[in-house]
């Protein structure tokens, strides 16, 4: 972290030298490098997370460049993890970022997950959101899940402790219809990635400074300039939850 950056958390009387110690130290695994990661990862970097791992298996396409801001017309056809790397490590010469250029399955999701404090879920496809939800409810691991197509944005924040409720608790995968929504193949509004994105830093970092963990799903509606707190509690029939 630059001394700029460092000086001007402090003087905002929202962190102190102890957050930031804490801060730093976080491990952060990314899943997915479209376009929640942009906005979420560029934040996490200028409030002192310096430690991450970023998981994608895809190539640049030139239908990414309007919402993936990292990205340039030079970085088509290269992946994308790599391009967030690059891109990251020309703004903060302290930051370790790993990109692994891979589908995230189940063994490396496991694997992964337990070698680091926070699991951030930027995916946009229901199986990835039910195994990484599945994999850190087991291994007790905090998850920021953001989500986002057309004009609505979601974000959710669990602890994953004994009482925390999880993403079934909220899409139960009996009672959700598994049709994707996702950016290529529903549209999204480009500022409703930097919003969702830029949320999700401050609840993590609020997680941080306070301890403070949310048992809501936000929601972002673009349509009717809306924004609802829906509290989510353990639903008692989600199988994630109550029949391990």
């Amino acid at each position: 972290m630059s001394k700029e950056i460092h000086k001007a958390l402090i003087n905002s009387s929202y962190l102190s030298e102890n957050d930031l110690a804490k801060i730093r130290k976080q491990k952060i695994l990314i899943i997915g490098a479209g376009g929640i990661c942009h906005p979420f990862i560029t934040y996490a970097c200028s409030s002192g997370f310096q430690q991450f791992t970023v998981v994608d298996d895809d190539l640049v396409e030139e239908s990414n460049l309007s919402r993936q801001f990292m990205f340039t017309k030079n970085s088509i056809g290269k992946n994308k993890v790599q391009q967030i790397q690059s891109h990251l490590n020309n703004i903060y010469s302290d930051l370790l970022i790993h990109p692994v250029c891979k589908r995230a399955d189940e063994q490396f999701l496991f694997e992964a997950s337990s070698q680091h404090d926070v699991v951030v879920d930027c995916s946009d496809n229901f199986h990835t959101r039910y195994l990484i939800s599945d994999i850190t409810k087991e291994l007790k691991i905090p998850l920021l899940m953001g989500f986002a197509g057309r004009d609505q944005g979601q974000v959710f924040f669990t602890t994953n402790q004994a009482n925390s409720p999880c993403y079934e608790c909220i899409f139960p995968k009996d009672g959700t219809s598994q049709s994707e929504i996702s950016c290529s193949n529903a549209g999204i509004v480009p500022m409703l990635l930097g919003m969702v994105g830029s949320y999700m830093n401050m609840v993590l970092l609020n997680y941080i400074h306070s301890d403070m963990a949310p048992k809501s799903l936000t929601v972002f509606n673009l349509g009717d300039n809306g924004v609802r707190q829906i509290r989510i509690n353990q639903d008692s029939n989600c199988s994630n939850c109550y029949h391990k």
